[in-house]
């Protein structure tokens, strides 16, 4: 019984790439039947691995076939997988520098690996088990697998898969980029502003609603801020979006947060924005709204 696998020779760094796989294949085939002869040749531009095999009962025809799908789907994801998706992602109109390229990459893989698929009916773990499945059951059919021919052909599903999953990476990476941009924007014009108070209370109340006072309890009123961010303070619904367009007003020079959600979005921003200014007050009455008294605006 002879196997056969193949793949193009354009990327010859695949024939190493391919030996560590190409070896677990017959020691684990070995543990199942006898291995007659593993040859492997050059013909014209194709990679050829001939693997002949004594004749096989039913049983151990699976397992052998299943063998090859499982290592067969480990080459797939660990060694072609990369190249497509980095592939994908170099065809982005988005400037994107490698780095982010191999950021966006990572994303992908971890978005694939912790992913369950379906195929004909059937639920997959992940998507090697699905691969496996696939492979070992052209094997057991055909005998005859080239690589290139069968991610191309029979793997439409999982062509689509990855397509989406880069598209949704690259849409999330674009846009942390621009969160990021837009942070270092604040944060510089932050550092710009010559500060109006030297200290500010941001006393959090929890489910994203703030208050900000003086030092002596008092509220910043609407007169005292730039009218470039009181109209976008009056603008928004958001508490937070609130605060943060007080604070950049006034640029105080110390921020005391009395928070017990430092780890809540907006509060995160505000230590990005505010770089090296925030205090979180360690308890005290203002950390507990109920027996803090503000003052109401004069």
């Amino acid at each position: 019984m002879l196997y056969i696998i193949s793949f193009a020779l354009k990327d010859r760094t695949q024939i190493a790439q391919f030996g560590p796989y190409l070896k677990d294949l017959c020691e684990g085939i070995k543990s199942v039947c006898p291995v007659s002869c593993a040859r492997e040749m050059m013909v014209r531009d194709r990679y050829v691995v001939n693997i002949c095999l004594e004749p096989l009962n039913n049983g151990k025809k699976r397992r052998i076939v299943t063998l090859f799908g499982k290592i067969l789907a480990d080459f797939f994801c660990d060694v072609l997988e990369p190249k497509w998706i980095l592939k994908m992602i170099q065809t982005s109109p988005n400037y994107l520098s490698r780095e982010e390229m191999d950021e966006i990459r990572q994303c992908v893989t971890e978005q694939l690996e912790t992913s369950a698929w379906e195929c004909a009916n059937e639920v997959y773990s992940n998507r090697r088990e699905k691969i496996a499945r696939q492979i070992s059951c052209h094997l057991d059919e055909y005998q005859h697998l080239a690589v290139d021919g069968f991610s191309c052909f029979r793997l439409k599903t999982y062509w689509k898969t990855l397509a989406i999953c880069v598209e949704e990476a690259i849409h999330t990476h674009l846009l942390n980029r621009r969160y990021k941009e837009f942070i270092n924007l604040l944060r510089t014009f932050v550092q710009l502003q010559i500060p109006k108070l030297p200290l500010v209370h941001v006393i959090h109340k929890g489910k994203n609603q703030f208050h900000v006072v003086k030092a002596d309890g008092t509220p910043i009123l609407a007169r005292e801020m730039e009218p470039s961010f009181l109209e976008i303070a009056e603008s928004t619904s958001s508490h937070g979006d609130y605060m943060i367009s007080i604070l950049l007003s006034m640029a105080p020079e110390r921020i005391m947060l009395h928070t017990s959600s430092p780890q809540e979005n907006v509060i995160q921003t505000l230590f990005k924005v505010f770089e090296g200014r925030v205090m979180i007050c360690d308890g005290c009455s203002k950390c507990h709204p109920s027996v803090f008294h503000f003052q109401e605006d004069a």
